[in-house]
């Protein structure tokens, strides 16, 4: 029987949250969801919505040691999944909302992403 493509859980909200217990909650969710074997299907749309969450969840972390240790964070989710390929998607999600978003990124925010780009790779 063919693989149904997974749906992301509906994280984004709760990851651009202002609160930073509930970005924290999320992305231990998040962190959860992508060690399942479940999420190797997981579409390119449903990916990007992923991105686009995890994206404002870095931009609404505005103290440097919080954005240091979500960066880091972030980071380490990509050795949660056990297979390449969907590890590599996962990566390559990163790098389009990046190369997406990057013009709308303000000059105080840019060291911010910056960094988070350096710790991904």
């Amino acid at each position: 029987m063919p693989q149904q493509p997974v749906e992301a859980p509906p994280l984004g909200k709760y990851l651009a949250s202002s609160e930073k217990k509930t970005r924290d909650k999320a992305v231990k969710n998040l962190a959860a969801f992508l060690s399942s074997n479940e999420n190797n299907a997981m579409s390119d749309i449903e990916m990007a919505k992923l991105w686009k969450g995890i994206f404002y969840c870095f931009w609404m972390s505005d103290k440097p040691l919080v954005q240091q240790a979500l960066a880091s964070e972030l980071a380490e989710l990509l050795l949660t999944i056990a297979d390449t390929s969907s590890s590599l998607h996962f990566l390559r999600g990163f790098w389009s909302i990046i190369v997406r978003e990057w013009h709308g990124i303000d000059r105080l925010r840019y060291v911010i992403y910056a960094s988070s780009s350096f710790v991904s790779v």
